[in-house]
């Protein structure tokens, strides 16, 4: 996404923008050559930066995916639980409680467990630096 944004304000007023022309080829592939750069940089100057990525994922991708999901369809389906007591409504009024639950599940235990991996992987490297060069070759 950030590619494409560079690359519509840098060929924005130009023909160049919709046609396939060499500028056009050029200019993409400097965009996400440089997004790819800057990615690689962020990456390996944050020491414990797979950490991070969990940890967001944790907090953020389990309540988007599968928490507010549930909630949704509560929102849309719960005024009907006086009206339909079909087997159908019940089991699938069963199957949103528990994705609900599952997603809150994997919140708080993805979280905890991103937690405790950043602070084991930032005490066992002594306050890892970036681009160390230290030996690592016991490790895996």
């Amino acid at each position: 996404m950030p590619a494409k944004y560079v690359f519509v304000r840098l060929l924005r007023g130009t023909d160049d923008l919709s046609k396939n022309t060499k500028k056009h080829y050029a200019v993409w592939f400097a965009c996400t050559a440089g997004c790819t750069l800057f990615s690689y940089v962020i990456a390996s100057a944050i020491p414990v930066f797979n950490g991070l990525v969990g940890l967001v994922g944790a907090l953020f991708g389990s309540i988007l995916c599968l928490a507010l999901e549930s909630a949704m369809w509560f929102y849309d389906y719960a005024p009907y639980w006086s009206v339909d007591r079909t087997l159908k409504y019940r089991l699938m009024f069963a199957w949103a409680a528990f994705v609900g639950l599952a997603g809150i599940f994997i919140c708080g235990a993805g979280s905890y467990g991103s937690v405790v991996d950043i602070k084991t992987s930032y005490e066992s490297n002594g306050g890892a630096a970036p681009w160390g060069c230290a030996d690592n070759s016991g490790s895996i």
